[in-house]
């Protein structure tokens, strides 16, 4: 999932993360993939915050997304 949505355009990937409901799903979804391809502590306490403030982590994304077309926060590739 996380290179499929590297692959998509800015606007397509500021649109997944824009949205409340939509970005804390998106959020969720590329950090369990990030852990399963890494597990890294980082990786781990990126997934436990995502789930319970997975939508401000989303639009923090949405902004590091908007400024260089890659930045997570709390994601270890």
């Amino acid at each position: 999932m996380l290179e499929w949505f590297n692959k998509q355009s800015k606007l397509v990937k500021i649109l997944l993360l824009i949205f409340p409901i939509i970005n804390w799903i998106v959020e969720i979804i590329l950090r369990v993939d990030a852990l399963l391809k890494k597990s890294t502590g980082i990786n781990v306490v990126g997934l436990i915050l995502s789930v319970f403030f997975g939508v401000i982590m989303g639009w923090i994304d949405c902004v590091l997304v908007a400024i260089d077309n890659k930045g997570y926060l709390l994601i270890e590739e």
